[in-house]
Parts: C-alpha cells; sequence; structure tokens
C-alpha cells in the first residue's frame, strides 16, 4: 500500500531513483484494497514512521541559524497582516515576540544591529534593516496599539534620517555614514529579491508623516521620489516599492484613529479589519493611554461631542454605508435617522461632503474638504460604516493630509472654514450632538 500511495509501483523518476510524491489518493487505495480510506491513513502513518527512524541516524544538512533584523522585520509585518486578516491572534503574538526580541537584543544605544545568533549582536544594520522595522511596527499597530512601540518606529526613522540621508540628491544610501569604508557607497532605487530601501522608506516616512504630523519626514520621503524618478520613468516595472509611495504621495492614505474603552474600539478595529484596504491605517487606542505623541492625544474623546453610538456587539453586524442626509444641506453636523430610528450624526471640522459612490454594490459616502485657504487642499474617500447595535462611546477621527494644488470642489458640500496654516491636518469626525438639518430619506 506505501508503494502506491508515494509512486513506487512506477519507473523511477528521479536519476534511476525514486522521489516519492502522493500519486494516489487514500480513497483510491482504500477501493483498490477493500479497506476504509481511515484504516489505509493509519497503515500508512505506520509505514512513514518507520521510514523516519530508519532516516534518522542520517547527518542533517546544516542550518543557518542567524536572525537577520530586515528578514525578521518583513516576517512581523506579514503575520501582523495575516493575523488581521485571518482573526488568527496567535500569528499577532508570535509577530510580537520576535519585535520584542529586536528590541532587547539587536537595539542598541539609538542605532540597529543587522544581526544575531548564539547570543553575539553585531554588525551596523543597514537602510533596509531600519525601514523594513519600521513598516513591521506600523503594520503591528493596526493589530494591537503599543505606544512605545510607535515611539521605537519614531526613534528608527529618526536615525535612518540622521545617518542615511544623501543629503545633495535626495534619497537613502544602503549603508550609514558611520558604517566602514567601501569602495562605493551604494543607493539603491530598484527591487531585488525583497523591496528597495528607498522605497521603503518613502512610504514609512509618508504614513509616519501623517500619523504624527512631522512634515520632516513628508519632506524627505518627497525628496527621495524625486531622486528615483528618472529610474521610475525608465524601468516602472522594477520599482514597485517606489510606485506604491508615490501613489501614497499622490493619493495620501486614510487613517482612522478610535479611542474609547477596550471592548468597544476592539470591535471596530476588527470590523474595520475585514475589508482589503491596504491604503487604509486604523489604530485602536485606549481613552487613557498614557505617553502618546501630541498628534494623537489630541484625538481624545471629548464629553458630549466626539462620541459616537457605535457597535461591538457578540451579534454579526450587518454593516450600512452612511448617506448624505439632504442634497441641500450645507450644516457641519447633520442628522441621520436609520431603519432601527437610532440616530447618529456626522460633524466634520474641516471637511465637507460632495456625493455619494458605489463600493461592493452599496452607496458609499465621498468626503472632501472644500473652501480651502490658497495652495492646499485635502482629500478623503473614506468608507464610513456603522453596525446596527448600539455599543459604548468611541471616538473616530479620521485625519486627511493636505496635497499641494488648491481645488474648490463644487455641488453640494458640507461647507467648513479650514485655515491649513492653524490646522495643517484637519480632522472629520463622527460625533453624536444633534442638528435640525432634514433626515434621510
Amino acid at each position: 500500500m506505501f508503494a502506491p500511495r508515494f509512486g513506487l509501483d512506477k519507473p523511477a523518476n528521479f536519476e534511476g531513483h525514486w522521489h516519492l510524491y502522493v500519486a494516489a489518493s487514500l480513497e483510491d487505495l482504500g477501493r483498490q484494497a477493500g479497506r476504509p480510506s481511515g484504516e489505509v491513513d493509519v497503515l500508512l502513518s505506520a509505514a512513514r514512521a518507520k521510514l523516519l527512524a530508519l532516516r534518522a541516524p542520517r547527518v542533517r544538512p546544516a542550518r543557518d541559524e542567524k536572525v537577520l533584523t530586515s528578514w525578521n522585520a518583513l516576517m512581523i509585518r506579514g503575520m501582523a497582516i495575516a493575523a488581521r486578516a485571518l482573526g488568527q491572534d496567535e500569528l499577532g503574538e508570535s509577530a510580537g515576540r520576535a519585535l520584542d526580541f529586536i528590541r532587547g537584543t539587536l537595539w542598541r544605544d539609538g542605532r540597529l544591529l543587522a544581526t544575531s545568533m548564539a547570543g553575539r549582536a553585531h554588525l551596523n544594520a543597514y537602510l533596509d534593516d531600519y525601514v523594513y522595522l519600521v513598516d513591521a511596527v506600523l503594520e503591528l499597530q493596526q493589530l494591537r496599539f503599543a505606544g512605545d512601540e510607535l515611539e521605537f518606529a519614531r526613534q528608527l526613522l529618526e536615525a535612518v534620517l540622521e545617518h542615511f540621508p544623501d543629503r545633495e540628491a535626495g534619497g537613502f544610501f544602503f549603508t550609514s555614514a558611520d558604517h566602514e569604508a567601501l569602495i562605493h557607497r551604494s543607493k539603491v532605487f530598484g527591487d531585488d529579491a525583497t523591496p528597495s530601501g528607498n522605497g521603503i522608506a518613502a512610504r514609512v516616512l509618508l504614513r509616519m508623516g501623517h500619523l504624527l504630523g512631522e512634515p520632516r519626514y513628508l519632506t524627505a520621503a518627497e525628496r527621495t521620489l524625486r531622486a528615483a524618478w528618472p529610474a521610475l520613468g525608465e524601468h516602472p516595472q522594477a520599482h514597485v516599492a517606489l510606485l506604491d509611495a508615490l501613489e501614497e504621495l499622490l493619493h495620501p492614505p486614510e487613517i482612522v484613529i478610535l479611542r474609547g474603552a477596550a471592548p468597544a474600539i476592539e470591535g471596530w478595529r476588527r470590523e474595520l479589519a475585514r475589508p482589503f484596504a491596504p491604503r487604509r491605517l486604523v489604530l485602536a487606542i485606549l481613552a487613557d493611554a498614557p505617553d502618546l505623541p501630541r498628534a494623537l492625544a489630541d484625538k481624545a474623546p471629548r464629553a458630549g461631542r466626539s462620541a459616537m453610538s457605535a457597535a461591538a456587539a457578540p451579534a454579526p453586524h450587518r454593516w450600512t454605508p452612511w448617506r448624505r442626509c439632504s442634497p441641500s444641506c450645507v450644516r457641519t453636523a447633520c442628522r441621520h435617522e436609520r431603519d432601527s430610528g437610532q440616530q447618529l450624526d456626522v460633524a466634520a471640522d474641516g471637511g465637507g461632503v460632495d456625493g455619494e459612490r458605489a463600493l461592493g454594490g452599496e452607496a458609499q459616502q465621498v468626503m472632501r474638504p472644500s473652501g480651502l485657504g490658497s495652495g492646499a487642499r485635502e482629500a478623503l474617500a473614506a468608507e464610513w460604516l456603522h453596525p446596527d447595535h448600539r455599543t459604548d462611546h468611541v471616538a473616530v477621527h479620521v485625519r486627511v493630509a493636505h496635497r499641494q494644488r488648491a481645488e474648490h470642489v463644487p455641488g453640494n458640500a458640507l461647507e467648513a472654514a479650514v485655515n491649513p496654516r492653524v490646522s495643517p491636518k484637519p480632522v472629520l469626525r463622527i460625533a453624536s450632538s444633534t442638528c435640525a438639518s432634514s433626515p434621510l430619506r
């Protein structure tokens, strides 16, 4: 039974010998032998155990035991994304342990080391090590927010800006300024087996710049893309990481900040993680979280205004899109009446409503600010969805980034006075205040 299962009853398939492979299913073997497939599986398991015992005395192939910072960062990022998409918390826990190891072993005196083996960490880290790790930390924050980890990501970027930049032409060198002397200090824009360090650097600088309100990061990202532009124009297919960053420069990502009690914001975080939205950054931060960056600390819940009756009930949610309450509404807070009779409101601080668009067969609100000062505009295309069941109050903030040219959004819009010089990153808030505008029809 073992021979037909693994192809040993067929001609040799590798240089006169057999390379084992599954040649027949358990069901086919059971029918041929007149036995149930479960019994066939037991017999084959016993045969595999005997074969393993015969192979055990052989010298095993050597395994590379090094822990590489960059490769671990790629794995942390992938596991964090998989944990959100699949709802498997153990993947996130594994990613968190890997990050803790890097912080405890490979981060020393404000600098990162590239490798660790048998308790010895050494070698100055390269650009890829730093920016891959920032990317991994940002993905992990969307799974479970930790202020100290976000601060770690900020410190990594500060080290990149200090030790790696090409201050004349823009972009970043692969090695740090205090690296050992080399014949040539390379600056790589193209992707290889792993993404371009400059491409990932530009993208995480953009995301952290918007998230923390840090213009230096945004400037460094733009200079990187300008430096890479000739290569992008000639061979775009070889610079995918930079193209991703360019897209986010032209169309800034959605950043959703959830503030409130743990059960409520965790329910929202899980629901927002369901759709595939790679350009959305969702951070669920406890209302009493300490030591937050100023740009996040000022997104705290505000009594009577910035709380939203949302849902994190154990029952499955039926999601419903936000809609414009009335074609003629121009207020900054508009009451929406739902089928259940529940009233929810949208308050716009520095933003407007301009039409609806279809997404997945349902109407999706498209919010754009209008009436901005000269030389700046903002763009936001966010899915405003809420479940049917009422829960604890949750503050939901969406930050949008300024664009580089002025544009007035025509048509029916929710007008608001925005001064970009005073508020460089206006915030659209879903709130529970009421107004006397027309209800949703």
